[in-house]
């Protein structure tokens, strides 16, 4: 059976982060792994890596739409699962074309995509439960547990940096979101301040790579009580995942709905 993989961040990209041991454990007795890649050479060491950790390699940024879906019917795959969604450099268009008899959206984008060429969505219970099947065209499929892989090999520092290291107060609850900080919506920062609010002594820690999360930052007072907003700047991969021990939980932002792309 042959698996293809349709993605544009086959390079130093979050997606590719957390996916490259996927493509690397597939059961290669049973299964196939192609790699479909439209954009995103960088030729680092992790673009080498994922290249490869597929049976077989394909760069169709070159290529229309229409001609890269008539590669993946040559190639006979039997499913294709894309990791894009609607996000920036998708190429929703080639899975239009019904290149494959399965075809599943995982991992970059849980929201439906409201397409009826798309079959299936690889989520998990707390991320896309099922009692939201019927807002979606796709049929929801559960991993176990969590929808997000994460790879093995990824590196930690050594050094977990002490609370005032990293910018936080010795004591108090953390909350931490280390998203790009144009996914902070007015309402997500507000249900931030109302956990703030009813957890007394409690820190929320963003990153600091735009002026907006400063410009919220500024004004945290809700219901009498002084809030406090942590920014930190960002830092390498290994750096971030171990300062990240230092803070208890994480917060993320919902994922947004976009319009299919012309």
């Amino acid at each position: 059976m042959q698996i293809a993989y349709l993605s544009a961040d086959f390079y130093r990209h979050a997606t590719a982060y957390l996916a490259a041991g996927l493509f690397e454990l597939h059961d290669r007795p049973r299964f196939e792994v192609l790699g479909v890649s439209f954009e995103g050479d960088d030729a680092s060491d992790l673009r080498v890596r994922l290249v490869k950790s597929f049976d077989r390699f394909y760069d169709v940024t070159a290529r229309s739409d229409e001609d890269a879906a008539k590669l993946l019917a040559s190639l006979q795959v039997d499913i294709a699962v894309d990791l894009k969604g609607y996000t920036q450099d998708a190429r929703t268009g080639i899975l239009a074309h019904r290149p494959a008899p399965i075809q599943i959206s995982y991992l970059g984008y849980p929201g439906t995509m409201g397409a009826s060429f798309m079959d299936y969505v690889i989520a998990d219970a707390t991320v896309l439960p099922f009692d939201q099947q019927p807002f979606y065209t796709e049929k929801i499929i559960h991993l176990p547990d969590c929808y997000q892989v994460n790879d093995s090999r990824r590196a930690i520092a050594e050094h977990t940096p002490s609370r005032p290291q990293a910018g936080l107060p010795e004591q108090g609850f953390v909350f931490c979101c280390f998203n790009n900080n144009y996914k902070i919506t007015a309402p997500v920062f507000e249900v931030w301040m109302r956990l703030l609010c009813a957890v007394p002594g409690s820190v929320l820690c963003c990153q600091t790579t735009r002026a907006r999360t400063i410009t919220c930052a500024s004004k945290p007072r809700r219901a009498g009580s002084i809030l406090r907003v942590s920014c930190s700047r960002t830092a390498s991969r290994s750096t971030g995942t171990s300062r990240a021990n230092a803070s208890p939980t994480s917060s993320s932002t919902p994922c947004r709905t976009m319009p299919t792309p012309p």
